[in-house]
């Protein structure tokens, strides 16, 4: 997959792309996937697990994350792909605030 399927297949998946904004705003510290329950199992727009598993395994054969093997368990960090996805989402996000006045996307 190129950087631009992996970018549209991103687009019609928010949760991917809140776990990749979560996930960089903690500086890539590696998680677990109990921690990603946790986080994203609440609220009105929880998630069951079986869910995040499976778009954490899509990210994971993206090549947006990659396993981190601790005492503690596996954990998840972003790769350098899910960085620079992470740099355009956010560019998107700051023209589309700045073109709110005008219609913005």
């Amino acid at each position: 997959m190129d950087s631009l399927e992996i970018f549209f297949s991103m687009v019609n998946h928010p949760i991917k792309i809140a776990i990749i904004k979560h996930m960089n705003e903690n500086n890539n510290i590696p998680i677990s996937m109990n921690a990603l329950c946790i986080i994203f199992g609440q609220g009105k727009d929880a998630l069951n697990r079986a869910s995040l598993t499976t778009k954490v395994w899509e990210m994971y054969n993206d090549r947006l994350l990659q396993k981190v093997r601790t005492e503690h368990g596996t954990l998840f960090e972003l790769t350098a792909r899910a960085l620079e996805l992470n740099k355009i989402i956010t560019n998107l996000d700051y023209w589309s605030a700045a073109h709110e006045l005008f219609g913005g996307i």
